[in-house]
């Protein structure tokens, strides 16, 4: 926690990129061989970079939360997203009925999306 302090502001800490679509098995092992290999039409969103001193926090430690969208919303948002593996099936092992918003039942969970 001491090494925090040495950390100044300005410094870049990560690149964060997204996939315009997903390549081979990009849902089942997304991070496999990094983004050249596992993302179709990569494009990068920004670079992190340190605003203020690096200090501890019980906010940290205690609140923060980060939410990791479902796919099934991307799903609702594009629904061409759900065939660029050649079915929804072929993505996350979903078979069953679309919901009204065209997208399927939630993978791998019994709970809908409507």
């Amino acid at each position: 926690m001491a090494d925090l302090a040495s950390i100044k502001v300005g410094t870049p800490m990560l690149d964060v990129w997204a996939c315009g679509k997903g390549m081979g098995d990009a849902e089942g092992a997304p991070t496999a061989g990094g983004v050249e290999v596992a993302c179709g039409e990569p494009f990068f969103l920004g670079q992190m970079t340190t605003t203020t001193e690096c200090t501890t926090s019980n906010y940290g430690d205690t609140s923060f939360f980060i939410r990791h969208q479902l796919i099934e919303e991307d799903w609702q948002h594009d629904p061409a997203l759900m065939n660029q593996f050649g079915t929804p099936e072929a993505a996350c092992g979903w078979s069953g009925t679309l919901n009204k918003n065209g997208a399927p039942k939630a993978c791998a969970s019994n709970s809908t999306h409507e």
